[in-house]
């Protein structure tokens, strides 16, 4: 609104918005919960809770970085302290793709602790909160041989690792469900002939507890045509599968909307999604998975240990699947033939979270997939002008692109201005993995606890002592409640008895 006084345009009044707060746009997402008012009240205040943080700019000479301050408490299980060291510009840029292990670390200038992490821990419905005389939760120990003997603790870990991988991978009666619902989904939603019929994206890191992707391919002329389609169809669809019983609808708000369908019987949620072709990355992520058969354990513990912290999942700002596996594929590739023990899974998982919860800093360094290692903005200059132009690699101009992004929104003071993920998506290198990334201090700080509690628990591990509930490593770091994914199990394994009986 503009007033035009003596042929001069005058501004209208600003209103000068106090920055004491900052609300993170991707955290204003919550679920809405379809006939279930308390637990749609419960999401909310639990995300606003989430985006109540405190934002404080060091001055210009100063070292000290934006960061975030909780009003939560701290974790118990490991003093509070800096989990993040910084590498030196010149070391970065002479190893920029090579492994870590050739990498020397620096201690931080100018950091405090409480710069240098963010302790926000989200509410998260997974996480086990104990009642009185209630005991935990570790049925991934009923794997393994209570009467077998480990060589060390790294040794047990391992097993342990495996034994979780083993209890969460979905039997053969789950996936037969999931795909018997999906073709019940299929004739609700009586797609017109032009629309291919709708299919699970499987990547093989699935978990019997995981949302399961539905994707219906809508084919179109340009890409204007294909988001209209994709918005018709979808509306089609979830207004077809409103209609049916058997079908919890819910929806998160805010853009771009998340269409969830839930099969009540079961306890299956099921998430729609349309598009021309299958991500290109999630091709390259079940070629890694071939290539590096721990990737789904060192993921399927990874992942978990994220979650009960709240860190995990673009709903939460955070690093999402796709993101994860490729961060974990990363360290595989750069580790090749490093870990050829018995115990490979054990020793490979305390190395992965040593490497990003402590010796490298994400806030300052790149990671890239192909080739396997990290980058910044000094050593992607350097190899920059060290290529003639016609000899510049095309990773070099994606981190290129991506660093230049990020000096960007520093500039617009975007709220990943110190906490974005730089993450190289190895099928379009001008592609960021880790755009929603804003929570990346709290999540290196996870790691780094996870870290040393798992290195404390090996130090205080006894070979005379049998495997028991008292005596298991990864409960150390583990504290997930199982109650819910054991109903979820028991609910679709009864459907599969019922079906197999008609």
């Amino acid at each position: 609104m503009r007033f035009r006084i003596v042929n001069r345009l005058i501004p209208s009044p600003t209103v000068l918005r106090r920055s004491f707060h900052h609300v993170s746009a991707q955290a204003k997402d919550p679920m809405v919960f379809e006939n279930s008012l308390e637990k749609t009240l419960e999401e909310h205040r639990s995300v606003n809770r989430a985006c109540l943080v405190r934002k404080v700019v060091s001055g210009p000479d100063s070292h000290k970085r934006s960061h975030l301050a909780s009003r939560d408490n701290q974790p118990k299980s490991v003093p509070f302290q800096s989990p993040v060291r910084r590498k030196s510009q010149s070391q970065l840029s002479a190893t920029a793709i090579q492994s870590p292990t050739s990498q020397n670390n620096e201690k931080p200038h100018g950091s405090t602790d409480q710069e240098r992490l963010t302790a926000l821990p989200f509410h998260s419905p997974m996480r086990l909160k104990l009642g009185k005389g209630q005991a935990k939760q570790r049925p991934w120990l009923f794997q393994l041989d209570p009467n077998q003997r480990f060589l060390s603790g790294v040794s047990q870990l391992d097993a342990e690792l495996r034994a979780l991988e083993k209890y969460l991978t979905p039997t053969i009666q789950e996936v037969e469900v999931a795909d018997q619902v999906t073709s019940d989904i299929t004739d609700i939603i009586s797609n017109p002939a032009h629309y291919t019929l709708p299919s699970i994206i499987r990547t093989g890191f699935e978990m019997s507890h995981s949302d399961l992707k539905l994707m219906i391919s809508v084919p179109g002329a340009d890409r204007h045509e294909r988001l209209r389609d994709y918005a018709r169809f979808l509306k089609v669809a979830w207004r077809a599968l409103g209609k049916s019983p058997k079908y919890e609808l819910r929806r998160t708000l805010g853009s771009p909307v998340t269409h969830v369908v839930i099969h009540k019987p079961t306890g299956l949620s099921f998430r729609l999604h349309c598009a021309d072709v299958e991500p290109a990355y999630l091709e390259r992520i079940r070629y890694f998975h071939s290539q590096y058969p721990d990737l789904r354990c060192l993921y399927t513990a990874t992942q978990l240990i994220l979650t009960t912290a709240g860190v995990f999942g673009s709903r939460r700002s955070s690093i999402s699947r796709e993101g994860l596996q490729m961060l974990i594929a990363t360290f595989l590739k750069m580790n090749d033939g490093r870990f050829r023990s018995s115990a490979s899974c054990g020793e490979s998982f305390l190395a992965f979270l040593h490497l990003f919860g402590t010796e490298i800093d994400l806030l300052t360094t790149g990671v890239t997939v192909e080739p396997p290692g990290f980058f910044n903005a000094r050593s992607v200059e350097e190899a920059w002008h060290a290529n003639e132009p016609k000899d510049r690699p095309p990773y070099l101009l994606g981190q290129r692109s991506l660093i230049r992004s990020k000096k960007y929104t520093k500039k617009k003071r975007s709220r990943f201005i110190n906490t974005g993920l730089l993450l190289q998506n190895p099928t379009n290198y001008m592609q960021n993995l880790g755009h929603v990334q804003s929570r990346t201090p709290y999540l290196q700080h996870v790691l780094a606890t996870t870290h040393e509690n798992l290195e404390l628990a090996l130090k205080n591990w006894n070979p005379a002592h049998h495997l028991t509930q008292k005596t298991s490593i990864l409960d150390k770091v583990l504290h997930v409640n199982f109650e819910g994914f054991e109903s979820r199990r028991a609910s679709i394994l009864a459907a599969s008895t019922a079906s197999n009986k008609t």
